[in-house]
C-alpha cells in the first residue's frame, strides 16, 4: 500500500499511472464533498486518456435503471456535460465537482454507466429482499445471502459509525442488505464494461478492499484501489491512500444530537 499528500498526488503515482491502461479495472473513491480530492482523480484520469486509455466510466451517482435515460440525454446534449448533468443528475449529489470527469468521458467519447440503486429499487429490496433487485444469474454469481460474517460485521460497523453510532439495531440491518446490494450493483456494471478497462466513481466505502466493491469482483483482473480520504481518516485498506485537506462543513453528528441512541 502507498500513502501520498495532495501535494505529492498532483500527478498520479507510478503504480497507478501504469494500471491506468488496457482492461485494467481502477476504483476512485471519494469524499463526496471534498473538492481537493475530485480535482486530483479527475487530474489523473484525465493523464490516462491523454496516453491513450480508454475505459468505461462507472458511475455511483448515476442509477443503473435510468441507463436508457442517461443516453438519450448524452444523444442530445453532444458534448456538454452541463446540459447531461441538468438532464440526469439525481437530488443529493454536489454535480459541479463530477463535472471534470463528465465532461473526460464526453471528450474522450467513454461509455458513461450507471451503477447507483434508485429509491424505487431499495423499495423493493426491503418488500421482497435480493430476488427483487437483481436477476437469477446475479443473484447465483454474488449470492448475498450467503455473505461471509466478516463482511457483515464489518459493514454493520462501518453503518454504525457512518452514522454517529447513533442507530438502533433494526435501522442498521434494514440498511446492511441496501449496502450490500449497492456494492454489488457496482461490481456488476464493472465486470460488463471491463474489456477495455473500467473506472468506478464512488464514495470510499464502497470501494475500500476489505468491505467494498473488491469483496464482490468476480474479474480475472484485480482491480487497482484509490482512496481520497481526509486526514484522521486514513486508516481504511487502499491500494494508494491520497490525504487531501478536509473540506469546511457543519459537523455531520449535530443531527443526531436529539435522538436516543441505539436500541
Amino acid at each position: 500500500m502507498a500513502n501520498l499528500s495532495a501535494a505529492e498526488g498532483s500527478g498520479a503515482p507510478a503504480g497507478v499511472a501504469a494500471a491506468m491502461q488496457g482492461d485494467a479495472v481502477v476504483l476512485l473513491g471519494e469524499v463526496h464533498d471534498n473538492a481537493t480530492g475530485h480535482a486530483l482523480r479527475a487530474r489523473w484520469l484525465a493523464g490516462a486518456l491523454a496516453a491513450g486509455w480508454r475505459p468505461a466510466l462507472v458511475f455511483e451517482q448515476f442509477e443503473a435503471a435510468r441507463d436508457g435515460v442517461l443516453a438519450a440525454a448524452r444523444a442530445a446534449c453532444a458534448r456538454d456535460a452541463g446540459c447531461l448533468i441538468e438532464r440526469t443528475g439525481r437530488e443529493g449529489w454536489d454535480w459541479p465537482l463530477y463535472r471534470p470527469l463528465l465532461q473526460l468521458a464526453l471528450d474522450y467519447d467513454l461509455p458513461i454507466v450507471g451503477a447507483g440503486i434508485g429509491r424505487g429499487e431499495m423499495g423493493a429490496l426491503r418488500q421482497g429482499g435480493y430476488p427483487a433487485l437483481f436477476d437469477t444469474a446475479t443473484l447465483a454469481r454474488y449470492r448475498p445471502d450467503a455473505a461471509p460474517a466478516d463482511l457483515l460485521a464489518g459493514q454493520r460497523r462501518a453503518i454504525e459509525a457512518g452514522h454517529c453510532n447513533k442507530l438502533p439495531a433494526r435501522a442498521v440491518d434494514a440498511m446492511l442488505p441496501m449496502q450490500l446490494s449497492r456494492d454489488i450493483m457496482m461490481a456488476d456494471a464493472l465486470l460488463r464494461h471491463a474489456r477495455s478497462g473500467a473506472v468506478l466513481i464512488a464514495g470510499n466505502g464502497h470501494v475500500r478492499q476489505d468491505l467494498g466493491v473488491p469483496r464482490w469482483w468476480r474479474g480475472k483482473v484485480e482491480p487497482r484501489v484509490v482512496g481520497f480520504v481526509e486526514a484522521g481518516h486514513a486508516d481504511v485498506p487502499f491500494d494508494v491512500t491520497v490525504t487531501v485537506p478536509a473540506a469546511p462543513r457543519e459537523d455531520p453528528c449535530a443531527a443526531f444530537a436529539t435522538l436516543p441512541g441505539k436500541g
